[in-house]
């Protein structure tokens, strides 16, 4: 091999090495505590990748594994400023949370509390249900962001929970109680 073919596989193999090195690292968080939300964050000026992908504390990717013996719903929810919402990657496959007016920042209301988010119609969510056991990873990103006088914030917060479905017995029980309730109701009249 000629010096320079050498040194060009050399100066190639450095700049791979360099490149890799330089990979931002990545957050792994386990979804272990079903009926808990667990937090994501979104801010452009913070991420390692200047990008609006869902991100932890120190700015780098986040993604959320768990693993389902039974089926559950998959939770997730706009916080921070009512407007936003995201894409969402789950094991390759594409999704996105309900369609929201943009909120125009600074009139937009936020929240930090991700339960009032959820029963709040101008914040965003979306729920799946997930019945083939297995181990799920999810990701995602801002796909709209509140707006201010100078365009998209593209910086909120959100949250993702993996809330029980609730078993055949406990819905018959349900139905049983709300029939002898009518039933109750029916004969005082």
């Amino acid at each position: 091999m000629s010096t320079l073919k050498r040194f060009a596989a050399q100066a190639a193999a450095l700049l791979a090495f360099t490149a890799l090195s330089l990979v931002a690292h990545a957050t792994t968080t386990a979804l272990s505590n079903p009926g808990q939300w667990y937090e994501f964050d979104v801010a452009d000026g913070l991420s390692q990748s200047q990008g609006t992908e869902w991100i932890d504390l120190d700015g780098a990717p986040l993604s959320f594994t768990f693993t389902i013996a039974a089926p559950v719903q998959l939770r997730v929810v706009d916080a921070g400023y009512a407007g936003d919402t995201f894409n969402i990657s789950l094991n390759g496959a594409s999704y996105t949370t309900s369609a929201v007016a943009p909120g125009v920042y600074p009139n937009a209301p936020g929240l930090t509390d991700f339960d009032a988010a959820w029963a709040d119609a101008s914040f965003s969510r979306g729920t799946w249900l997930l019945s083939a056991p297995g181990t799920y990873t999810l990701t995602g990103s801002l796909a709209q962001s509140v707006t201010d006088a100078n365009g998209p914030l593209n910086a909120t917060l959100g949250a993702v929970m993996l809330a029980p479905v609730p078993e055949p017995t406990t819905w018959a029980l349900l139905i049983a109680g709300l029939a002898v309730l009518g039933f109750a109701a029916r004969r005082r009249t």
